[in-house]
């Protein structure tokens, strides 16, 4: 037997030699199979995401012109109210909170401060020109036209705001309303609000109430019945028709405005004025 056949498997092997081969054959070094690769870059790339995600929830919020004991408040941060708190709104006005109130400034800049009401309870004192200062809630924005108000959330969407002083003007699922000093109104989630009524006593001969009826009326009928109630304790001026009301014309609102014994004008929304 040549050993040329150990080295290069040449010529003819003994056949003792294939024997012992097939014994030991079961022992022959097998390659692991080769996996698929994986690119490098993709776990360099996920680690590098998350890193810039966690930097960018941990980096410092701009702050707002609000203060809370003079320590100024980081705009879309969500504030918790664990007791009685005073809120500075920039130099325009206050807001005290009750206990379990939250909310978080959403816009803070001259002539524009904007918040949310998460969930609980405020009052506000603000001295500004009108809609500078709204509120957001879940359901309803109201709109500042300088006034003083209370208003309440829960977190099922139900709500009541009042006013104690001046204007505010509600948008609720797209329903407009005009709240007076001694009124105030229901929320509740995808609902508009209710019509304004007085706080501490009822009228069903109210001028305020007549008046939005005149748009807020589900129908031409029941619009033209709050104009005949309001024309019979104010009558229209020039210009301002039944036709009008049955068509729900907002803008009969500035026209009827001038001869109704609601104090003195205010900056009505636009939605009044087209």
């Amino acid at each position: 037997m040549s050993d040329n056949y150990l080295w290069d498997r040449t010529r003819t092997p003994d056949p003792e030699l294939v024997r012992l081969e097939q014994q030991l054959g079961k022992y022959k070094f097998q390659p692991a199979p080769r996996k698929r690769s994986f690119p490098v870059w993709i776990p360099l790339a996920l680690a590098a995401s998350i890193a810039a995600l966690t930097i960018w929830q941990l980096r410092p919020q701009p702050l707002s012109n609000w203060t809370i004991a003079d320590q100024p408040i980081a705009l879309n941060k969500t504030i918790h109210i664990d007791r009685e708190t005073l809120v500075h709104v920039a130099s325009i006005g206050r807001l005290r909170f009750a206990p379990g109130a939250k909310f978080k400034v959403t816009r803070s800049e001259p002539g524009h401060q904007h918040m949310d009401l998460l969930e609980g309870k405020f009052d506000a004192l603000i001295i500004a020109a009108p809609h500078v200062f709204q509120v957001n809630t879940l359901p309803a924005k109201l709109d500042d036209l300088g006034c003083a108000f209370e208003v309440s959330v829960n977190q099922a969407g139900s709500g009541r705001v009042a006013v104690t002083s001046g204007w505010l003007h509600v948008n609720a699922k797209g329903e407009e309303s005009l709240v007076r000093q001694g009124y105030e109104v229901t929320l509740a989630k995808g609902k508009p609000s209710s019509i304004p009524r007085r706080v501490e006593q009822h009228d069903d001969n109210d001028p305020l109430t007549f008046l939005q009826q005149l748009w807020r009326a589900p129908t031409p009928l029941d619009r033209a019945k709050a104009f005949d109630q309001l024309a019979s304790q104010f009558p229209p001026p020039p210009g301002v028709t039944r036709q009008r009301a049955l068509n729900g014309d907002r803008s009969i609102v500035k026209d009827y405005w001038p001869v109704l014994d609601l104090g003195p004008n205010i900056s009505l929304p636009s939605v009044f004025l087209d």
